[in-house]
C-alpha cells in the first residue's frame, strides 16, 4: 500500500481530514465516516508540438480530441 493511502486510513490521517474538511466547511453526514473517499486529485495535461500531440492523465480525468473535417 502506497504511504499517502495508509495516511488517509489511519486514525491519524482521518482526524487531520476531518480538520481540514471543517476548516473548509465541508459538510460531513457522519462523524465515523471514511473522510479519505471524500478527497481525491485528478489532473489532465496536453503537450502539443509541430509533429505530435502528447496527452496524459491521473485520477478519472480523461481529455478527448477532437478535429474539424474540411466540408464543416
Amino acid at each position: 500500500m502506497f504511504r499517502m493511502d495508509e495516511l488517509m486510513i489511519s486514525g491519524k490521517g482521518q482526524k487531520a481530514l476531518k480538520q481540514i474538511a471543517e476548516n473548509h466547511k465541508a459538510s460531513l453526514s457522519n462523524e465515523n465516516e471514511n473522510v479519505a473517499w471524500r478527497v481525491g486529485c485528478t489532473a489532465v495535461v496536453v503537450l502539443v508540438t509541430p509533429e505530435y500531440i502528447y496527452c496524459a492523465n491521473s485520477g478519472d480525468s480523461r481529455a478527448v480530441l477532437g478535429k474539424v473535417s474540411q466540408d464543416g
